[in-house]
């Protein structure tokens, strides 16, 4: 039961029960959160969004999550939360002496470890390799069936056949397709023998 209105300080008298995790977006994720040492979910949304997490130290398994940076502002809707678990009775500290809002306590996420950052870095190399990769081999194969038409007509060239002067006009036409896709298709295959390693860094960070 509280004694002052939100976002003001507040006064329970008691509480009981544990913390109920809230309704997540689709697609949700697993990530740790080591300095609350606990497993938390958080959604697609959320990870792409600068988030601020508090804590109280009556009750430091209860962790809140605001959107922003720390400030007033965050540290009310903090407030806001916290009184929704008190009504629900999901609260188990006693708040007997109140509660401002100004109490709370960032939780500090822990400093990344550098080897873990160097990983990351690799990663995220890796995807860009991958990415030009699949962009060489879209450009490739959209001109390759115009291309191989154009080739055909190449041989011609070498035959003691006699070749139409719209064959020539179409091979003539053609020698910008023909040539277009042979550099790309060069440097697919150049990209694919370096991207072989991008794979398997990929593959690495894959694994559970």
């Amino acid at each position: 039961m509280l004694r002052a209105s939100r976002p003001r300080s507040l006064r329970l008298i008691s509480g009981t029960h544990t913390v109920i995790g809230r309704q997540l977006l689709r697609f949700a994720e697993t990530i740790y959160c080591g300095a609350a040492n606990k497993l938390r979910l958080y959604s697609s949304k959320e990870l792409f969004t600068v988030m601020v997490q508090y804590t109280l130290a009556q009750s430091p398994e209860i962790v809140l999550d605001v959107s922003g940076k720390d400030s007033r502002k965050a540290r009310e809707k903090a407030m806001d939360q916290l009184v929704e678990l008190m009504d629900g009775g999901q609260l188990s500290s006693n708040l007997a002496d109140g509660f401002d809002p100004q109490q709370f306590i960032e939780v500090q996420p822990p400093a990344p470890n550098a080897d873990v950052k160097s990983q990351e870095d690799t990663v995220v190399e890796a995807v860009q390799i991958l990415s030009h990769l699949a962009t060489l081999k879209l450009k490739t194969q959209d001109s390759r069936e115009e291309a191989l038409q154009v080739r055909k007509l190449v041989d011609l060239l070498f035959t003691d056949e006699p070749i139409t002067e719209a064959q020539i006009a179409s091979l003539k036409d053609g020698f910008k397709t023909l040539k277009s896709f042979a550099q790309s298709n060069l440097k697919y295959r150049d990209a694919r023998s370096h991207a072989e390693a991008a794979r398997q860094i990929l593959d690495s960070a894959l694994q559970p």
